[in-house]
């Protein structure tokens, strides 16, 4: 199993409740793009500086963004959903500590906003506790 964090531009989604945020970052996740996975150029402009930091410590393990010298027992191989609003990360458990640090400090240095351990989080540093979480 491994540890999720769901980062996004709230000011590219429509003008939502929180819960209703949550909502339209899951059906974001879910819609079909095309039929190529999706690269870090189809997220919009704060997401791309966001996944071009991430990628530096956190490399994308699939995808045409993964680095052709990536070692497949790497933990730091993470799984990226890249949509241009909304980007999920799935790192692996083990370096749960350091991906929410890493994902929180890039998020708020980009403007954007994140979804873990049932919180949002704001690039303020608001935090508000979700119900549901993904």
């Amino acid at each position: 199993m491994g540890f999720g964090v769901i980062v996004f531009d709230e000011s590219a989604a429509p003008p939502l409740k929180t819960r209703e945020l949550v909502g339209w970052t899951h059906a974001t996740l879910k819609k079909k793009v095309g039929g190529l996975p999706a690269r870090l150029i189809d997220a919009g402009p704060k997401l791309q500086l966001w996944l071009d930091a991430m990628y530096k410590t956190f490399p994308n393990f699939c995808g045409p963004d993964a680095p052709a010298d990536l070692d497949d027992e790497s933990s730091y191989g993470t799984d990226y959903t890249i949509r241009k609003e909304v980007v999920y990360a799935l790192f692996a458990s083990s370096l749960e500590q350091e991906a929410q640090a890493t994902s929180t400090r890039y998020a708020r240095d980009f403007g954007l906003s994140l979804i873990m351990n049932g919180k949002l989080i704001r690039p303020t540093g608001e935090m508000i506790e979700l119900i549901d979480s993904f």
